[in-house]
This record gives C-alpha cells, sequence and structure tokens, in this order.
C-alpha cells in the first residue's frame, strides 16, 4: 500500500525543469527577447516561468516584471489567470493553465458551460481546439518549448486575420454625377428553345378479363357498273279483250238451279 501511495502521489506531481533559463535571456531589452525566442525551440520543456514570459511579451511586447512572481501577479492583476493558481517556476506548464490566460486574451466567449462556470483549463482547451489554436490536447499535457511557440505563432495569425476584418470596409457606391457615362448595354442573351415534350407511357391496363373483339364485319360488295332497269314487256292490245260496251246486257241464267250441285 505504501508503494502504491508513493506511486500516485509522483504521478499527481507536474513535471519540473532541471535546467531554467538564465536571467538573462528573460529580461525585455529586443537583445535579450530575441535570445529568448532562439533558445526556446531547444527546450524539451517548457516551465512557467517561461509560458508567462512568452505571453507577457506577446501581449506587450516586453516583460517589466522582471522574476516570477512579478510575472504571477500581473497576469492576475489583468483577470488573466485564476487566482487559485499556485503553480511553481520550474513545474512544467501545463495546456490547461495556457488556455485559461489565451482565452481571456482573446475574450472568448465559448458555449454555455464557459458562460456558467467561466474559463476553466478543460473547457478552454477544448474551445481552443475548436478555433484549429491547439492541437488535441488534454488540459494536463505540457509543451516543448517548439510547441510553445507554434501557439504564440498561431496567435499571432489569429489576431492579424481579426484586425484585417475589423479593418476592411464596406464598398461606398461614388455619387451619381462622378460616375461617368452609362454604361453600354450588354447583348440579349439568346434563349435556348425549350425541349418537346416526353412522351408519356400508356397507363397499365386493369387486371380485368380483356373484351372479346367485335366480329369483323362482311364487306358489302358493289358493282361497278350501272345496274340495268328491269322494263316489264307491254301487254299486246290484241290479246286483251274489247271493253263492251255499257248498253249491251249481259247473258246471265236465269235459272241457276241446275248448276248448283248437290
Amino acid at each position: 500500500m505504501m508503494v502504491l501511495a508513493i506511486v500516485a502521489l509522483a504521478g499527481c506531481r507536474s513535471a519540473k525543469v532541471t535546467e531554467p533559463l538564465p536571467a538573462s535571456v528573460m529580461g525585455s531589452d529586443p537583445q535579450a527577447q530575441m535570445d529568448f525566442w532562439h533558445a526556446m525551440p531547444g527546450r524539451a520543456v517548457a516551465s512557467n516561468d517561461e509560458a508567462m514570459h512568452a505571453i507577457l511579451l506577446f501581449i506587450d511586447n516586453e516583460d517589466t516584471a522582471g522574476n516570477y512572481d512579478g510575472r504571477v501577479w500581473m497576469l492576475k492583476r489583468r483577470e488573466l489567470l485564476p487566482e487559485s493558481f499556485d503553480g511553481k517556476a520550474d513545474e512544467a506548464v501545463q495546456r490547461g493553465t495556457l488556455a485559461v490566460m489565451i482565452v481571456n486574451i482573446l475574450d472568448v466567449k465559448g458555449g454555455v458551460t464557459m458562460h456558467l462556470l467561466g474559463a476553466t483549463p478543460r473547457y478552454a482547451t477544448r474551445e481552443l481546439m475548436y478555433m484549429n489554436l491547439y492541437p488535441p490536447s488534454s488540459p494536463q499535457q505540457t509543451f516543448s518549448g517548439a510547441e510553445l511557440l507554434g501557439i504564440i505563432g498561431r496567435l499571432e495569425d489569429y489576431q492579424r486575420s481579426l484586425r484585417a476584418t475589423k479593418e476592411q470596409k464596406p464598398h461606398e457606391q461614388p455619387p451619381l454625377e462622378h460616375m461617368g457615362p452609362k454604361p453600354v448595354a450588354a447583348a440579349p442573351v439568346p434563349v435556348a428553345p425549350k425541349p418537346a415534350p416526353r412522351a408519356v407511357a400508356p397507363a397499365p391496363r386493369s387486371m380485368a378479363a380483356p373484351r372479346s373483339p367485335a366480329p369483323p364485319q362482311r364487306p358489302v360488295q358493289r358493282s361497278a357498273t350501272k345496274p340495268s332497269v328491269v322494263k316489264w314487256p307491254a301487254a299486246a292490245s290484241a290479246t286483251r279483250p274489247a271493253p263492251r260496251p255499257a248498253s249491251q246486257p249481259v247473258d246471265r241464267p236465269t235459272n241457276i238451279k241446275p248448276y248448283i250441285a248437290k
């Protein structure tokens, strides 16, 4: 149990930088600043003192604090560093600690959680990852000297782009009297002919039984020649008896009984 407790305490303790930079390169004059930026790529781990010195140079182009305690006091007074911070100068800087200072410098509002809880190391780190200012990180990770320089370079590019956006003015239309001659009307654009309507496929027939076809009609045969007229033969006048005169009496038998059949 004792061994586990020692391992747990060692795991919770931050890494320390055994060889800090000399005080000559932590100054504010131009030569000291140039020496500081040139010395950082060779640092395997960046300390709290070096990270806060870099932040002050980024904000003010100078560091008038002179030591680590003065830098912490200046950052807390500007509300860039929380009052609860108590890291040592030779401890490796955590990405969450640096993220809190950056979101306060850039005045990043963040999401609902940052509005309610403020800039915490966890959500500040997530916000900078979303803004593409941080690589995929956890708040407990540290930075090397070269990685710290890369973050400062991204911050400068971000502020430069914001400044260019604010300075860009909307286009103002000149007065009408200074607009010059009227532009020549452009030639009419030919209108393409409308495409022919597409053929609509006939609707499918219903599933009912098909109707039987109608019987074919027998064609009527017509003669091409003119039909002949049938003429009845006229009765010969010689064969017909001559009409009897009206004054001549008709011979009728007076007694007809012999003619009646019995």
